[in-house]
């Protein structure tokens, strides 16, 4: 699914009742494209949420108050990213338990 699609089928079931929706995206290009304009984004680092590296990553919200743990600035020591590239590609791409947790939290409310 493109992320053009993805953003159209988020519009479309939030006109359907859906209340929030959270969108998880490593930093990088996503963030500059046109379809993401106007939406709130929040800039995290996974270390903040128990992972070893840093990994900033965009986390797109329609929610008012998500409470985003603040941006890491490194006053601890992050695995090297180059150990986590050695894991499995699908445990790589796993976010944070704690950082699920919240949201999960966060969208009950």
């Amino acid at each position: 699914m493109t992320n053009v699609k993805m953003w159209g089928l988020i519009d479309h079931l939030l006109l359907h009742g859906t209340k929030y929706y959270f969108v998880e995206n490593p930093r990088g290009r996503m963030r500059h494209m046109p379809f993401v304009e106007g939406r709130k984004r929040y800039g995290i680092t996974y270390c903040s949420y128990g992972r070893p590296s840093m990994k900033p990553t965009d986390i797109w919200t329609n929610h008012k108050e998500p409470g985003f743990l603040p941006f890491c600035k490194g006053g601890h020591k992050h695995a090297d990213w180059s150990s986590e590239v050695k894991r499995d590609y699908l445990s790589r791409g796993e976010m944070p338990i704690d950082l699920c947790n919240h949201i999960a939290s966060v969208a009950a409310l």
